[in-house]
């Protein structure tokens, strides 16, 4: 179940939304409380507001739009905001349980979903769809849509690869251009990806470099490192197909799915302490070989320095 509920809340009036909205994660829609002592509107900016006149929605008459604009509006006692829909960004999240990987392996996924509602004018967007969204969508509606979707994605996803390649999936953040270009080779580069290992090429300096770096990670692991790289780029293509392919299905019910990001995979306790191991047993034959490189050079050093200084005594006895 999802940490966020979706939800359809009364709440104050209008000018007193954003402290509804604010402290009530999951708030896509408000019914804020009218008066009939007023004769005036007033909505504030960043909502789409639906208005009504003894239950029918009527239109702005300074636009014609279905959605108002925001500001002040001098208005008949018995016109109302019947409705403010949250134009921002919400974030949904919907952990996945017992995923089989290519491999038939289980493992656990947890995928946020970051969404807006859709309907903005300036964005050349319908402003029919904040109606269609309020009274046919639903914010219910939606978290049941959008969990089921989530799921049904995340479990294709997870089984078309083997379970070491599922945590390249983690935090992976497509960009537009991969957006449009599922196929991108291109891999982000992300201050949140947290893959286990560098995950980018070795880079090749001056002589000496390249066994100085495959000492420091372990050359054993060169093999691992480019597999985790290829999961990741796999996992990039992998995201932007479900935002296309959920997009495809929310778009026409006013819901614009703008990322997506699996922030967490869990493999079964027996798979994770087998890696923990060989990651642990790497480590220590990096380790050793060091060591037995540092001994060497401190041997040599030491036999360089005897000689220097027979070289030193002989020259001054012959003095």
């Amino acid at each position: 179940m999802s940490g966020v509920q979706l939800q359809l809340q009364n709440i104050g009036s209008t000018l007193t939304a954003g402290d509804y909205f604010g402290s009530m994660p999951g708030l896509l829609v408000g019914i804020p409380s009218s008066s009939i002592f007023k004769p005036w509107l007033t909505i504030p900016a960043g909502y789409y507001a639906l208005v009504t006149s003894n239950g029918a929605m009527i239109p702005d008459p300074k636009t014609g739009s279905v959605v108002w604009s925001g500001g002040f509006h001098w208005t008949p006692p018995w016109v109302s905001v019947s409705h403010l829909v949250y134009k921002g960004v919400t974030v949904f999240d919907t952990p996945i349980k017992g995923c089989k990987t290519k491999d038939n392996v289980t493992v656990s996924i947890d995928i946020n979903c970051v969404f807006r509602v859709m309907g903005d004018e300036s964005m050349g967007e319908d402003p029919k769809l904040v109606p269609r969204f309020v009274h046919q969508v639903t914010p219910r509606g939606l978290q049941q849509q959008l969990a089921d979707a989530m799921d049904e994605a995340v479990r294709v996803l997870a089984r078309a690869m083997k379970h070491k390649e599922v945590y390249g999936l983690r935090s992976v953040n497509v960009d537009e251009t991969e957006r449009a270009n599922p196929m991108s080779k291109s891999m982000p580069v992300s201050n949140t990806t947290t893959v286990g290992y560098k995950g980018e090429p070795m880079e090749i300096g001056e002589e000496g470099e390249e066994e100085k770096n495959e000492l420091l990670e372990g050359a054993a692991d060169d093999a691992e490192t480019r597999n985790m790289t290829k999961a990741t780029q796999k996992g990039t293509g992998a995201i932007a197909r479900v935002i296309e392919m959920m997009n495809k299905q929310f778009k026409p019910q006013g819901v614009e799915i703008i990322d997506a990001m699996i922030t967490n995979v869990e493999l079964p306790n027996e798979i994770v302490t087998q890696l923990s191991n060989k990651t642990m047993a790497i480590s220590n034959n990096a380790q050793e070989v060091m060591t037995q490189q540092y001994q060497m050079q401190d041997l040599k050093f030491t036999e360089e320095l005897k000689k220097a200084k027979q070289v030193s005594v002989l020259y001054y006895t012959m003095i």
